[in-house]
């Protein structure tokens, strides 16, 4: 026999200006957020009838303010420290640190309220760059507990592929006192890694050989393939670089 149909009456309410659905009720917030974010993202398309648009191509703006606001954390990390306090033993973050924070946090919320309908890899290849940039940031400002929490979302968000938040991560374990704990962390990482590293060169290896297999056979290689070819050149050096790093700490604390 089935049970019989049952009714809740929730307590809502639709604000009139800005029409955002609202509720007392705390059990109700998180699926409410998503609600009206997902609203204000729909009023914001310039789409006919304001119809959300295929995943792809995404539009170009958003990863572009994200890159913005990265480059101009990384610089401010290149920036000479400065500081208000005349102690020198003060705890206070350096300036330069504090504003690279809050950088990394401004990219790391553009790139986590994407719209639904956008490609979820993206955003969770943007969101792992800025949580690792962020966590080096933290690391800087000697705030460890933050600086880890950030490598491990990094990771969770990006596990290959993704060396510097492994690095960190041990890094921040290593300062909290954690040796035990960074000496697992850091080598799960280099393993996970290396595979990674090895696969992406075996991906670009294989690339280079179909477009000198079509070059030999005298076919027009598309420059979309020989710029693709470029960017996995530097994706792999990039993963070599962020590779060595990370045996060289898990060899210090091994």
């Amino acid at each position: 026999m089935e049970a019989p149909d049952t009714f809740s009456l929730l307590d809502l309410g639709v604000d009139p200006t800005t029409k955002a659905v609202t509720s007392s009720s705390s059990s109700l917030t998180a699926q409410l957020d998503v609600l009206n974010s997902t609203h204000r993202g729909l009023l914001q398309l310039s789409t006919p009838n304001q119809a959300p648009p295929p995943p792809l191509p995404v539009q170009p703006q958003r990863s572009a303010q994200i890159g913005k606001l990265r480059d101009s954390a990384q610089a401010a990390l290149k920036k000479q420290p400065t500081s208000t306090s005349n102690n020198p033993s003060s705890s206070e973050i350096p300036s330069n640190v504090s504003e690279a924070i809050k950088l990394y946090t401004l990219a790391i919320d553009m790139a986590l309220s994407r719209p639904t309908w956008e490609p979820s890899g993206l955003l969770r290849e943007e969101a792992a760059i800025m949580l690792s940039g962020r966590a080096e940031a933290y690391g800087l400002a000697r705030q460890w507990g933050d600086s880890f929490v950030d490598a491990q979302l990094s990771i969770e968000c990006k596990r290959a592929g993704n060396a510097l938040a492994y690095a960190r991560g041990g890094r921040a374990l290593v300062e909290m006192g954690r040796r035990v704990e960074a000496k697992d962390f850091l080598a799960q990482g280099a393993d996970g890694e290396n595979t990674a590293l090895q696969g992406a060169k075996g991906q670009l290896n294989q690339l280079k050989a179909q477009i000198a297999q079509a070059q030999a056979q005298g076919q027009q290689v598309p420059p979309q393939a020989l710029g693709q070819v470029k960017q996995m050149e530097t994706a792999v050096s990039n993963q070599e670089e962020a590779l060595k790093e990370l045996n060289i700490l898990a060899k210090d604390v091994a």
